[in-house]
């Protein structure tokens, strides 16, 4: 129930209410309370700083602005402000520390396709999953985890999921993909750390997050969503998309280390 006319904020904080005001004088938008609900993947305690309602998307006190819907039907166009970091080490290294690696790296793939400012070629994203998966030897596995740049908009989406089509062929319903942009927003250059941080942690739990909004089944992406629900998953591989203006786009390739621990 998206709204671009409207900023809704927490009802039970003043300070997201005087946020949502100053923003709403200021732009000539409507402003609206809203109860808020927690995500998560099972029982609310991965993600308990993130709460949605209705296309909302919020951290604990702070503003909730109505979010677009388009991946399926799924918000992600609203910006986001959230951070994640990965270490990036040697196995030995890691262990030498006491450290317990969470995921191996195992392939990356970038293009630079300079198709246009901001539409998105389908060649560009193929070319960057394909040498990600050559790479980690995984363009013929049966059961990867793509977290898709699903960033809500039919342009982006349809590409994406044409992209991912004509790469994984026969085999691309095997694959589960979620959209995590739905919950968190775009993050822009921090979008690629935080998914790939979600996304290992639905491999380490089985567990892998539904895209939020969704409204229905669009012809032009024909993949195997997670929706509605979380859903439960033995996939050890993730990939991890990330496509960006002016055709740069990379692919990154981890494969679960301590898969259910």
């Amino acid at each position: 129930s998206a709204n671009w006319g409207t900023i809704y904020y927490n009802e039970k904080s003043d300070k997201s209410r005087k946020m949502a005001e100053d923003i709403g004088q200021r732009r000539g938008l409507k402003v609206s309370a809203r109860k808020l609900r927690v995500l998560d993947f099972s029982p609310p305690k991965h993600l308990d700083s993130v709460f949605v309602e209705e296309g909302v998307v919020t951290n604990k006190g702070n503003l909730a602005l109505a979010t677009a819907v388009s991946f399926e039907q799924a918000a992600a166009k609203e910006k986001g402000d959230h951070d994640a970091a990965l270490v990036l080490e040697t196995e030995d290294h890691a262990r030498a520390r006491g450290a317990k690696p969470i995921a191996e790296l195992a392939g990356f793939g970038m293009s630079s396709d300079a198709f246009h400012w901001t539409q998105p070629a389908r060649e560009g994203a193929i070319g960057s999953m394909h040498q990600a998966c050559a790479m980690a030897g995984a363009l013929d596995e049966a059961d990867i985890l793509i977290s898709a740049h699903g960033t809500g908009t039919p342009l982006n989406d349809s590409n994406e999921a044409q992209a991912i089509n004509a790469l994984f062929g026969s085999r691309t319903k095997t694959h589960k993909v979620i959209a995590t942009k739905s919950a968190h927003g775009h993050l822009i250059g921090a979008s690629t750390a935080l998914q790939a941080a979600l996304g290992l942690t639905a491999l380490r739990l089985g567990r892998a997050p539904p895209i939020l909004n969704y409204l229905g089944p669009d012809p032009e992406c024909d993949l195997d969503f997670v929706t509605g629900e979380p859903r439960s998953i033995s996939s050890r591989t993730l990939l991890v998309n990330s496509f960006a203006f002016g055709g740069l786009n990379t692919s990154i390739i981890f494969r679960s280390m301590n898969h259910g621990s």
